[in-house]
């Protein structure tokens, strides 16, 4: 449980996410399993585990403290291992992170209904039931009952068992 010290490329990274118009802190030292960095975009706040691309796939896994940390945080967490990858989790639509934290969420309950704003004002509505996963982008604004009534058609539409992942558009 010492704290952790950083990847050759943690720096890289961090000036990279920077010069991208994030601010960035670095938690390395912080150890216990915690993230390398948190970072700030657009209202959202992101945590990095960084390792290294470079080194084999076996020096690149996360340790024990990693490990059980990343198991017990509810929350969005990311494992970069390069520039592109850590740009791709700040700029990408954060589908696969919204898909992360409902299923997250599901450990304490049985759906998870996730209502995520986008830069343009519009919002991405993801359901949840533990097997199946429905994303829905609605427009900018969207009147109440409109947001309940697709809420309603998304949740009856989820097949129990199924697995998948379906993402619309209104």
């Amino acid at each position: 449980m010492r704290a952790g010290k950083a990847d050759a490329n943690q720096q890289r990274i961090v000036n990279a996410l920077r010069d991208m118009g994030c601010t960035v802190s670095i938690t390395s030292m912080v150890g216990k399993g915690f993230p390398d960095l948190v970072a700030g975009f657009r209202g959202r706040n992101l945590l990095l585990e960084v390792k290294d691309g470079d080194k084999a796939p076996s020096e690149q896994k996360l340790t024990e403290d990693q490990e059980k940390w990343h198991q017990e945080w509810k929350g969005q967490v990311a494992v970069v291992r390069s520039i592109k990858e850590a740009a791709d989790a700040v700029l990408s639509d954060q589908s696969k992170y919204r898909s992360q934290k409902a299923r997250m969420m599901l450990r304490d309950v049985k759906i998870a209904i996730l209502a995520d704003p986008q830069p343009d004002t519009s919002y991405v509505i993801t359901v949840a039931d533990g097997t199946s996963i429905r994303e829905v982008r609605l427009p900018t604004g969207a009147q109440w009952w409109e947001v309940i009534e697709k809420l309603k058609d998304i949740a009856e539409g989820l097949a129990p068992g199924s697995g998948t992942t379906t993402n619309t558009s209104w």
